[in-house]
This record gives structure tokens, sequence and C-alpha cells, in this order.
């Protein structure tokens, strides 16, 4: 488990954001970006509690979503990302992006995640 410098828990995470407002606004953004770019496959890094995975599963075939904290990929498994083309992955980025081997469409690094 990688140190972290705060403490913190999804349940709380979740409710410092209205989601729903956010992702309204954010949504025709994203669309028009993935549209223009024929985007098919998406890597959603540092995904936390999965709000934007879910929503891009709408929007491109496959989604790919990493997290370095356990709980928070639990989370978003458990409680938000219920679309069969998100595929969570409790991983850092560096470490990913060692094993991989295909390329993406587009990826996204939103929120608090830098």
């Amino acid at each position: 488990m990688k140190e972290k410098n705060f403490e913190y828990s999804p349940e709380l995470y979740v409710l410092q954001v209205n989601w729903q407002q956010r992702l309204d606004k954010e949504k025709p953004f994203f669309e028009k970006i993935i549209k223009a770019g024929n985007v098919k496959s998406l890597l959603d890094i540092g995904c936390g509690t999965g709000h934007h995975a879910q929503m891009f599963s709408a929007m491109v075939q496959a989604v790919t979503a990493i997290d370095p904290y356990r709980e928070m990929v639990d989370f978003a498994a458990a409680n938000i990302v219920k679309s069969s083309n998100v595929k969570l992955i409790n991983s850092g980025f560096g470490d990913f992006m060692e094993k991989v081997s295909a390329g993406f469409g587009m990826i996204t690094c939103l929120g608090n995640t830098l």
C-alpha cells in the first residue's frame, strides 16, 4: 500500500462533490471531444470513485479506469460503475503504463488527481 499524505474515505470523498451537477456540466464538453476524435477507448487516470468512468462508458467502447488506492476502486465497483465496458484497476500510472501494450484514443486525469 502506498503511503497517503492525507486520510480520506471514498464515502466522504463522494460527499464533497455534487456529482450530478458536475457531470451534467462536463458531459457536453467530453462528448464533443470524443466525437471529434472518434475516440473508441479511454484511460481514466486517478478514477477515484468512478463517476467519470461511468459517464465515459456511454461515450466510448471501452474505458480503463485506474486508481492507486484499493478502497477507491472497490467503492467504484460496488457503488458507481455499473457498465460492462469499464475495467477498474488498482494501480498507479507508472506501474500501469509499464504493462500496457495497446494505446488509448484518449487519456483523462481529472479532479484532484495531480
